[in-house]
């Protein structure tokens, strides 16, 4: 599956796309799988307040390298 992240593409001539997720069968896929697992209850998904209490608790790197 492509990643999330990679929001450009290179076609076969070498030019820069954008990633048109949308079209992406194998993360469309995905993604009807995540939300049937959430509609028949097998995943319980995660409150936003814990979510964002888990991203905060995280400290970021001291120093960043370029």
């Amino acid at each position: 599956m492509k990643s999330q992240f990679s929001l450009l593409n290179n076609n076969s001539k070498g030019k820069i796309e954008p990633y048109e997720w949308w079209r992406d069968a194998e993360l469309l896929t995905e993604l009807d799988h995540r939300s049937e697992q959430i509609k028949n209850g097998n995943d319980k998904g995660q409150l936003w307040e814990d979510a964002k209490k888990e991203i905060l608790s995280h400290t970021p790197p001291k120093e960043t390298v370029y």
